[in-house]
């Protein structure tokens, strides 16, 4: 069967292609697929959206950390429960 004029040619051969997938593990998982051509500028994007949303994860995650802080904060009162010093373990009231 003839291949297609149109079809880009690899030049990566196939035994190169472990190496480079042990330098680029996160491109290997986000769509290799078993051919050459998964390391492509698609797997780039697709890695770059993983990148983004793993940035806004964090930033939530660091503002509802804050939240909960002071929500902590607030009904524990820590005026009163924690000792004037800090550097007492043991929390004495009064």
């Amino acid at each position: 069967m003839p291949m297609d004029a149109a079809a880009p040619e690899s030049c990566l051969s196939a035994r190169r292609r472990p190496l480079l997938l042990a330098y680029y593990p996160s491109v290997y998982y986000l769509g290799y697929m078993g051919s050459v051509r998964g390391l492509q500028i698609g797997n780039i994007s697709h890695l770059l959206i993983v990148v983004y949303f793993v940035l806004v994860f964090i930033i939530i995650a660091n503002d509802l950390g804050s939240i909960l802080a002071d929500v902590v904060r607030e009904r524990f009162d820590a005026a009163e429960i924690l000792p004037a010093d800090g550097n007492s373990n043991i929390a004495v009231r009064g």
